[in-house]
């Protein structure tokens, strides 16, 4: 992978080749055959990079999270790093979970071992209230941003262990309040650990919702007309397209950080975006970061997980999300978008007015994606994503951005 150049961190091309990260993995168990293939990538430039490798160690599956960082001693981290639960240390595949690698100058995180997130290496002993739902065996790592939270499937629940207790506040009021919303058929609460912040909630078992489903994108959109029309609870926070804005800002920045020939075209991008923000307008109940790996087919209905930015946010906001979402940068993504956006806003009984603006700020907002998914061809697919939002700033008649009754 091209990695971007960055004299503070001159080994980050090192942790974003699966080779390299391979050899020097292997090198430093012992000589135990270790292949690994980078998956995500959270980078501040002239500051730190933080790498999630898929890893395989004399045949077992595992993952890694290798750190590189300009102005912290990472030696003295793994050093300073707590003593494991024996839980986490029976998790992992390596004799030492955390280990520093002088060589390129990265700190090894195995899993589950992950300082800053002591929820990831759980014990059982502290979940005796859900035996029964937890049932035999161990859990299964499902997802894992190493610099904000993971997901764990273990038995009959899903597990979810958060870094900010900012954002398990959040979660655990997300979790409590779309389990009041009967439109959401989401899943139920289980239990809260607030001092390791973890989160507990019921399995679903359903199918997974294609984008190419029609009735499925119908149904959908019936469940977020329904959702708009629930009475908000109290507590859920506004997401305003200012605050819209704020965030594909700070993605603006980044773009041309990774890719300062595009920096002038987003920024010139966000003052169109700026420009032509609407007014704030009635703000109804969100899922706030819905996506189709959010939804599932259940019984003819479709069930939403994943209420973590469960909100007030204009009627706009989730339909948009979601088309954004299938913006990954390749040929015909804005085509499939606009036949899923059809689609969800037939079932909702409308295109919602200022639809166009917002699927192209949260199309501006995803921009970084291909590089954080390690996407090989990154520069070509952010420059597309780019493009993407830019033409439906300039030319919103490639969507019906009108309310219809």
């Amino acid at each position: 992978m091209l990695a971007p150049h960055d004299p503070v961190l001159p080994t980050l091309p090192d942790v974003l080749d699966g080779g390299t990260v391979g050899s020097l993995l292997s090198a430093a168990v012992g000589g135990a055959a270790v292949a690994a293939q980078p998956r995500y990538v959270r980078y501040k430039p002239a500051n730190k990079a933080m790498v999630l490798h898929d890893v395989v160690v004399d045949g077992i599956h595992t993952v890694a999270v290798l750190t590189v960082a300009g102005l912290r001693d990472l030696r003295k981290v793994a050093r300073a790093a707590p003593a494991l639960t024996p839980a986490a240390r029976a998790r992992c595949v390596v004799p030492e979970p955390v280990m520093f690698v002088a060589e390129a100058a990265v700190l090894v995180e195995w899993y589950p071992a992950r300082a800053a997130l002591p929820g990831l290496a759980v014990d059982r002993a502290v979940l005796a209230t859900l035996d029964e739902t937890l049932g035999p065996g161990e859990p299964t790592l499902v997802s894992y941003k190493p610099e904000k939270r993971a997901v764990l499937r273990w038995g009959g629940a899903y597990l979810k262990a958060y870094i900010d207790g900012g954002e398990h506040a959040q979660a655990v009021r997300g979790l409590l309040n779309s389990a009041a919303i009967d439109a959401a058929r989401a899943p139920a609460p289980l239990l809260t650990i607030s001092e390791l912040r973890v989160t507990a909630q019921e399995a679903l078992d359903g199918t997974a919702v294609s984008p190419l489903d029609t009735d499925a994108m119908h149904a959908l959109g019936a469940v977020l007309a329904r959702l708009q029309a629930v009475e908000p609870a109290p507590s859920l926070p506004p997401f305003t397209p200012a605050r819209h804005l704020d965030i594909a800002g700070a993605t603006a920045i980044h773009v041309g950080q990774l890719l300062p020939d595009l920096q002038e075209p987003v920024d010139a991008l966000l003052e169109r975006l700026r420009a032509a923000a609407p007014a704030n307008g009635p703000l109804v109940v969100a899922h706030g970061d819905l996506h189709l790996d959010q939804a599932l087919l259940m019984g003819g209905d479709i069930a939403l997980l994943d209420f973590d930015h469960l909100c007030l946010a204009d009627p706009a906001h989730d339909a948009a999300t979601v088309a954004a979402h299938l913006i990954t940068g390749a040929p015909g993504d804005l085509d499939a978008a606009a036949v899923v956006v059809d689609a969800l806003c037939d079932g909702m009984g409308g295109h919602p007015p200022g639809l166009v603006w917002h699927l192209a700020v949260a199309i501006l907002r995803r921009a970084t994606y291909p590089f954080r998914l390690v996407r090989r061809d990154w520069p070509e697919r952010m420059r597309e994503t780019v493009r993407v939002a830019d033409q439906l700033a300039s030319q919103g008649a490639l969507l019906r951005d009108t309310a219809t009754a």
